[in-house]
C-alpha cells in the first residue's frame, strides 16, 4: 500500500537517520501549490535534530499566509489593524491608493462601529449570521443605513484580506442580504431668498466679532461669496492664496488645485483637491469686489482666508463660524437642512446648469462626466406637463 497523500499544509512523519556527525531528521511536506517538499535538519543527537526540524516546520508558510497576521486566528480587531496599515495613502490619484481623508474615515469605522460590538471575534467566529445582525442593528440605529453601508464596506475589504492570507475559505461578508438603503434625497440649492438670508446673517455675524467690523472680520462672508462665485467646495476656498487670485486682469481669474486636509489626528495640510484636478475658472464681479477689499497691501503667496497668525484656517473652524452666524439669525438648521456651505455649491452648479447646460456645470465642479453633477449637486427642474391632451381627446366615445 502507498503512501496517504497529504493534504494542503499538512507535514508527513518525522524519519531520523545517522549521519556523519551525527544525525539528520527529515520530513514532507505539501505546500499551498500542492507541491511536496522535503524539509530537514542536523545535529548531534537524534532528539536535537528532531527538535531544530520542529522549529523549521513552524516557521514554513504552508499557506500562503502573510506575515502581517501572526496569529493562527487573529481577531477582527488585529485584522482591520492590519487591513489598515496595508492601504497605501497618496494625495494624488495614484491607482490603487486611498486619500488621507477616506483613511481617517475608515480608521473611524473600525474604531467607533465594528470593534466595540465585533472586535474580539476571532475570525473563524465572524459568520454570516452574526455579521449580518451587527450591520442590521446599525440600520435600526440613529445613523441608519448610511452607517451600516460604510460599516459593510470596511468588513468587506478587510475580510477579502483574510481570504487572500488563507485565514478564511470564503468571506462571510459577501453572502449578506442586501439591506434596504434609504433613498437620497434630490439635490436642493438655494433660493434667491436663501441667498440673501445667508448673506444677511454672516455679515451681521462679521458686524458682531470682537465688537467692530474690521479686514480680520470679513472671512466669513468672503468666504460665502467665493463658494458662490466659484462652486467650489470649502475646503478648496480655505486653500486659495493669493498666487492664485488674478484681479487685475481682463477677466479675473483664480486656480483651485488645492484644498485643506484636516484629519482627524494631526495637523491640517494643504494638498492636491479631492480628485486631484486643477481648475482655472473666471470669476463674477460681485466676488471680484469682495476679494479686492480683503485683499492686503503685499500679498504674496499668503492664504487668502488666515487665521490671526497668517496661517491656512481650518474647515471645521470656517463650518463652526457658519453655524454660529445662522443660529445667531433665527434659522432653525434642523428645519432647513439644505442651508449648509456645501450648498453653496450646489446652488451655483445648479445656476450653470441652468443658463448653459450640465456639461459646464459638472467642469465648474471639477466632475469628469456629468452623472455625479445631476445625481448630487443640480436641483432638479419641476416636471412639465405633458399637453398631448387634445390629441388623446380624438379617441373619446363618438356615441354620447
Amino acid at each position: 500500500m502507498g503512501r496517504s497523500r497529504l493534504s494542503i499544509g499538512e507535514f508527513g512523519e518525522i524519519s531520523s537517520s545517522r549521519v556523519a556527525g551525527g544525525w539528520r531528521s527529515r520530513s514532507r511536506y505539501r505546500n499551498f501549490a500542492g507541491v511536496i517538499r522535503q524539509l530537514g535538519a542536523s545535529a548531534v543527537t537524534k532528539k536535537k535534530a528532531e527538535a531544530a526540524l520542529r522549529r523549521k516546520m513552524s516557521a514554513v508558510d504552508l499557506t500562503h499566509r502573510g506575515t502581517a497576521l501572526m496569529d493562527e486566528n487573529p481577531s477582527l480587531a488585529d485584522l482591520g489593524h492590519h487591513w489598515l496599515a496595508s492601504r497605501r495613502v497618496s494625495d494624488g490619484r495614484e491607482q490603487g491608493t486611498i486619500s488621507p481623508s477616506t483613511r481617517d474615515q475608515y480608521r473611524h469605522v473600525l474604531e467607533k462601529t465594528i470593534n466595540p460590538s465585533l472586535g474580539s471575534l476571532l475570525l473563524s467566529e465572524v459568520t454570516v449570521p452574526r455579521a449580518e445582525a451587527f450591520l442590521e442593528s446599525l440600520i435600526d440605529g440613529p445613523a441608519g443605513s448610511n452607517r451600516a453601508l460604510q460599516a459593510k464596506t470596511v468588513l468587506k475589504q478587510s475580510m477579502d484580506m483574510a481570504v487572500r492570507y488563507g485565514y478564511l475559505g470564503a468571506n462571510p461578508v459577501t453572502s449578506i442580504r442586501p439591506f434596504p438603503v434609504e433613498s437620497a434625497s434630490p439635490p436642493r440649492a438655494w433660493s434667491v431668498s436663501d441667498i440673501e438670508r445667508v448673506r444677511r446673517a454672516v455679515g451681521e455675524w462679521a458686524s458682531r466679532a470682537n465688537g467692530r467690523r474690521g479686514p480680520e472680520n470679513l472671512w466669513l462672508p468672503a468666504l460665502l461669496e467665493t463658494m458662490l462665485g466659484t462652486a467650489g467646495r470649502i475646503s478648496e476656498a480655505l486653500a486659495l492664496s493669493w498666487d492664485r487670485v488674478h484681479l487685475d486682469v481682463e477677466r479675473p481669474w483664480v486656480r483651485l488645485d488645492r484644498c485643506v486636509r484636516e484629519p482627524k489626528r494631526g495637523a491640517h495640510t494643504v494638498g492636491p483637491t479631492k480628485s486631484g484636478d486643477v481648475r482655472d475658472l473666471e470669476i463674477p464681479s460681485f466676488l471680484v469686489a469682495v476679494l479686492r477689499q480683503l485683499r492686503p497691501a503685499h500679498p504674496g503667496q499668503s492664504p487668502v482666508f488666515a487665521t490671526s497668525k497668517g496661517t491656512w484656517l481650518r474647515p471645521s473652524a470656517a463650518h463652526r463660524a457658519f453655524r454660529s452666524a445662522l443660529d445667531a439669525s433665527g434659522i432653525d438648521r434642523s428645519m432647513e437642512r439644505h442651508l449648509r456651505p456645501h450648498g453653496a455649491r450646489k446652488t451655483a452648479a445648479t445656476a450653470i446648469a441652468r443658463e448653459s447646460g450640465l456639461e459646464d456645470a459638472a467642469a465648474q465642479l471639477g466632475h469628469v462626466g456629468t452623472h455625479t453633477a445631476q445625481r448630487h449637486y443640480i436641483e432638479p427642474e419641476e416636471r412639465a406637463i405633458v399637453t398631448n391632451g387634445a390629441i388623446l381627446q380624438t379617441l373619446a366615445s363618438r356615441t354620447s
